[in-house]
């Protein structure tokens, strides 16, 4: 903190914004604080009914559950901005998704032949 001199040593500088105002955020800052843009809102929807679609594929072998589970964790991570996972965890999640389709399939492919 920038002080001028007085004798005391506790006058704030004319240069400094005065501590006792209250910041209020400008109309372009109160914007981009708004968690809910219509744009976020409609890819929440979409990753919940991913996730919950992927959830039941996960029982039901006909849905295929670990790639919607992915599509819809990247809806929710493309409606928060990227803020809170980062490109290298959504490729170890897709890697791990495709893995996870490509051994269901594989072992269902073998399932058929067998019997």
């Amino acid at each position: 903190m920038h002080y001028a001199g007085s004798k005391s040593g506790l006058r704030l500088s004319p240069h400094q914004p005065s501590l006792g105002k209250p910041r209020h955020p400008s109309p372009q800052k109160a914007h981009r604080i708004n968690p809910l843009s219509d744009h976020s809102l409609l890819l929440w929807i979409i990753g919940i009914l991913l996730t919950v679609t992927g959830f039941a594929g996960l029982l039901l072998p006909v849905i295929p559950g670990a790639p919607l589970l992915f599509l819809g964790l990247l809806c929710g991570v493309w409606a928060e901005d990227f803020r809170y996972v980062g490109v290298w965890t959504l490729l170890i999640l897709a890697g791990m998704a495709a893995l996870t389709y490509l051994v269901e399939f594989g072992a269902s492919a073998l399932g058929v032949n067998k019997f």
